[in-house]
């Protein structure tokens, strides 16, 4: 995966980008605005990629995007929802990635996982 740390990094943008809420509503990403339909586009393709990624790497540790793909579980749109869900799968069955990772990502991304499932 340290062949893919530049292409990660600009990943990080998209993510960060689109899980930003919408000023005056916090309760609605940016991603989830319908005149947003090219970065929905664009981040759906980033988290089918990373997870194609992950699945075949042994450098899972480099991966550093997990706050904002806690941020997009909060996603009104399924699509994004399911994508960000997949790539997490993908974490889970191949490595030890999200136990590992500090209590201050761990939790949120839990808690998160747990508001779905209710």
């Amino acid at each position: 995966m340290y062949h893919w740390v530049d292409l990660l990094d600009r990943f990080d943008g998209i993510l960060c980008d689109a899980g930003q809420t919408v000023e005056n509503m916090s309760w609605l990403l940016v991603c989830d605005r319908p005149e947003n339909g090219q970065l929905k586009a664009l981040l759906l393709a980033v988290l089918n990629f990373t997870a194609l990624l992950i699945e075949y790497s042994f450098s899972r540790h480099l991966y550093s995007s997990i706050e904002h793909l806690t941020t997009l579980l909060a996603s009104c749109d399924m699509q994004v929802v399911l994508s960000v869900l997949n790539l997490l799968y993908v974490f889970s069955k191949r490595s030890n990635y999200i136990t590992r990772l500090g209590s201050d990502k761990r939790s949120p991304l839990l808690a998160r996982l747990q508001h779905l499932a209710e």
